[in-house]
């Protein structure tokens, strides 16, 4: 069954077929056999189907209970990053989620990645830090 979604890659609405596939959520958590509407002129993911929504919660729930916990990740950042989170404000508005801080000693402990590839965000820190004392 055919159906219209906007492709990103032909940068327009265009036809596209349900397909079967793995769906990468970040490049520690891929969802594998997850339906998805696939763009029939260049084969790009379009969308995924309604009824995957379950499938891909579970396996976020699972990623959360088998990730490492947020002291060990942690303690893998630099010190001096640890401290503070940096929130970077695209021009837009957007918050983006790669660090563009220009000088090594304004990272944050969210600048590097890591925290985020677990799926950690800034009120886990927050708490973490709280229950630390350190804020």
């Amino acid at each position: 069954m055919s159906k219209k979604a906007i492709c990103n890659e032909c940068k327009e609405v265009k036809e596209g077929s349900y397909k079967i596939m793995n769906y990468k959520l970040n490049e520690r958590l891929t969802v594998k056999g997850i339906k998805m509407l696939v763009c029939d002129t260049c084969e790009t993911q379009m969308t995924i189907a309604n009824t995957e929504t379950p499938k891909i919660k579970e396996a976020l729930d699972n990623f959360k209970m088998i990730r490492p916990n947020i002291e060990s990740i942690i303690f893998q950042i630099p010190i001096h990053q640890r401290g503070h989170w940096v929130s970077h404000e695209e021009e837009d508005g957007d918050i983006s989620l790669s660090c563009n801080c220009k000088k090594e000693e304004d990272k944050g402990v969210n600048c590097n990645g890591i925290l985020s590839s677990y799926l950690y965000t800034k009120k886990d820190w927050e708490i973490y830090m709280s229950q630390q004392g350190l804020i």
